[in-house]
């Protein structure tokens, strides 16, 4: 078994934070071989244009409306961030139904999605804006989880049906529309650009599920890299697509869509990759595994190229999204027995974020999933004792 890497019934492989995440939101109607995508914040991310990652994440934004679409002036190249002293981010709770919060996306005008659950203690997806959190409720199930937003305020993720099948949806102006799905049980939206095309996976009647496309009322199959299981991630306003899937040796590798064909991006010399987001530019975020399997690190991918972007001190690292200035998000864990995942901003160095907020502010936080033009940047943590949404703001260097 690989690290990070959990072995199914079918004796195919989920990475653990998919099947952490279906538990977390009771999400046991999906059989577990379909549960190779869900999302932590995500991922990217959150995270995805827009889109969770690392759930994996987790993105679980897009293009003009979300971090993960914006374009970019060089990631990790500018928009430098002071080191720790005093802190240079405030923090602010985006609250709860009454239980555990998690926030996958946000986009430019500051709206932020994700999921929180409600003292019946199933998830529902949220629009939190002006300080105001508002449950988008369901499509006549239980649950719902909202993984990305778009600049017109259009939200996609998943909800379950009174069937408990589970349907990708896309929620605008206070009406939640059914995706539909190619024929199988369940379906999932992890992106939108600004166009308001939607991207994700969804189950086919054999069995398999594969990354699709979802444009003018049409959901399209963008096929696999020759495996049984491909899920889409994000969209930019050129159509490009990113995500991953299986191949036929059964490894999974990260994957940009152009033009209908689906390219392999590699890895940083192991056995596995995903890609969270794309800018409109073209460059690539996500997570890679190291020669040997026993890492894995967060990548940069331009030019046809894949950078580690990891400080070398994780044995694990995502980057789930980026804004147009070049700051990425994401999280890491160290080395360090019990340390537990850290969110992290990386302007050419990886800094954790719980360092650059104020010391007594008394939360740990877990993950960065998205961040959007102006800086603010939204995840989870933990915070008296509860896992909470936060919305970090950046503040004025000290003369």
């Amino acid at each position: 078994m690989q690290p990070f890497l959990l072995q199914l019934e079918d004796e195919s492989y989920v990475r653990i934070a998919d099947a952490a995440r279906a538990v977390e939101s009771e999400s046991t109607e999906v059989p577990m071989s379909k549960l190779h995508a869900a999302a932590l914040l995500g991922l990217s991310v959150c995270c995805a244009c827009s889109g969770a990652g690392g759930d994996p994440t987790p993105d679980p934004s897009t293009a003009s409306g979300g971090a993960r679409g914006a374009p970019s002036a060089g990631v990790g190249s500018a928009g430098s961030v002071a080191a720790a002293d005093g802190g240079t981010y405030s923090i602010v709770d985006l609250g709860s139904f009454g239980g555990n919060t998690m926030a996958h996306a946000i986009n430019n005008r500051g709206q932020v999605v994700g999921e929180s659950v409600p003292p019946y203690d199933v998830d529902h997806a949220f629009l939190w804006a002006s300080g105001a959190l508002t449950d988008l409720g369901t499509l006549g199930g239980n649950v719902s989880v909202g993984y990305a937003i778009n600049a017109g305020g259009a939200v996609v993720g998943y909800t379950t049906l009174p069937t408990t099948r589970y349907r990708a949806f896309l929620s605008q102006n206070g009406a939640m529309i059914d995706l539909g799905d190619f024929g199988g049980d369940y379906s999932t939206a992890r992106g939108i650009d600004a166009a308001g095309d939607v991207v994700g996976e969804a189950a086919l009647t054999n069995g398999q599920t594969h990354a699709f496309l979802y444009r003018g009322g049409v959901m399209t199959d963008l096929g696999t890299l020759g495996g049984e299981y491909s899920a889409a991630y994000a969209v930019n306003d050129s159509n490009q697509i990113v995500g991953y899937s299986y191949r036929n040796d059964g490894l999974f590798h990260a994957f940009l869509v152009t033009n209908g064909s689906m390219t392999d991006l590699g890895t940083l010399g192991g056995s596995y990759s995903t890609a969270y987001s794309i800018d409109d530019s073209g460059v690539i975020l996500g997570q890679a595994y190291l020669p040997g399997d026993a890492e894995a690190h967060a990548f940069v991918y331009r030019n046809g190229a894949m950078q580690d972007i990891d400080s070398g001190q994780n044995t694990y690292s995502e980057a789930l999204a980026a804004n147009a200035s070049g700051l990425v998000v994401g999280d890491f864990e160290t080395t360090t027995a019990g340390a537990g995942k850290r969110a992290f901003v990386y302007d050419g160095a990886m800094k954790a974020l719980d360092d650059l907020v104020p010391a007594e502010s008394g939360w740990a936080l877990e993950v960065a999933s998205d961040i959007d033009d102006s800086g603010q940047i939204v995840g989870h943590g933990t915070f008296q004792g509860q896992e909470h949404a936060f919305l970090l703001d950046p503040q004025p260097s000290a003369p």
